[in-house]
């Protein structure tokens, strides 16, 4: 009789314990990218320059960026120089009016007196 009870205090036990595991040592392992004012900075500095790769580019366009407003009005506008896009041939990822269309957002982002997070 003692052994049924505690056979059953312990499996008690054991859900309770599962219970608390998945409910408050649950942390959100999704993916992400997040970036920030510098680091946008640098890429489309590096894009300017033709020392940025396609596929950093590409990340940077298709991912909206929630954490501040004005970095994702920079990077829709950097959307709409897909017009300029010349994919990585002679090293450079737009046309020249497409970098002569960056340099305005990089001297906007350079202005930019932004948060930290």
């Amino acid at each position: 009789m003692w052994w049924d009870m505690l056979a059953t205090l312990g499996g008690i036990a054991c859900l309770v314990g599962m219970v608390w595991v998945l409910l408050f040592m649950k942390k959100d392992k999704s993916a992400f990218y997040q970036v920030d004012r510098d680091q946008i900075l640098a890429l489309l500095k590096r894009v300017q320059s033709g020392d940025a790769h396609d596929m950093e580019w590409r990340t940077f366009l298709s991912v909206r960026i929630s954490a501040d407003e004005f970095l994702e009005h920079i990077r829709a506008r950097c959307e709409q120089l897909d017009d300029h896009y010349r994919g990585t041939s002679r090293g450079r990822i737009l046309n020249r009016a497409g970098r002569e269309k960056l340099a305005e957002l990089v001297a906007e982002l350079e202005a930019y007196d932004h948060k930290t997070f």
